[in-house]
């Protein structure tokens, strides 16, 4: 996997990578401005992080 990031983190803070499969990872971060909105959010109680799961399916990636 290439991106460029800083030493020690475990994934990508930019919006792009490169898998060695050459496939392109692409993302778009979206800010909340509004802190009210996060009273909605309900966490599923079996659930992993996202950039576990993201990673997982990054190595097992073959096509798009």
């Amino acid at each position: 996997m290439n991106f460029s990031s800083y030493g020690g983190t475990i994934y990508s803070t930019d919006d792009w990578y490169q898998l060695s499969n050459g496939l392109v990872v692409t993302q778009t971060s979206m800010e909340i401005l509004n802190p009210e909105i996060y009273r909605n959010i309900k966490a599923a109680d079996k659930s992993l992080p996202n950039f576990i799961r993201i990673f997982a399916a990054n190595l097992l990636a073959e096509s798009p």
